[in-house]
């Protein structure tokens, strides 16, 4: 398949995604459900270190005239580690809503 045939539908994909993406984000901005709820700086940090992650795992990418593997990008200790981060993020956000009701 020619580079330029990759390109494109990798384009197309990622248009679709981000049409998905904006749509979520004006559902969420029309909907605040908690909009004096308090987010630390620490999710945000671990956000930002996150989500490049999340989206190099999910989405096949075209590097150097291959497409990068997600599978082969990261190692089983990176998913668990990360996982296991999620998971306590997850859990404190849930006790700021139990409190916040």
């Amino acid at each position: 398949m020619a580079k330029t045939s990759l390109l494109k539908r990798q384009a197309e994909i990622y248009l679709r995604i981000a049409h998905r993406q904006l749509g979520m984000a004006e559902a969420l901005l029309e909907r605040r459900l908690y909009p004096d709820l308090p987010f630390s700086t620490e999710f945000a940090a671990l956000l930002a270190e996150l989500y490049p992650k999340r989206e190099r795992s999910l989405y096949a990418d075209i590097e150097y005239g291959k497409i990068a593997d997600p599978t082969l990008e990261y190692s089983r200790q990176d998913a668990e580690e990360t996982l296991a981060r999620t998971q306590e993020m997850v859990g404190q956000i849930e006790s700021l809503l139990r409190g916040h009701r």
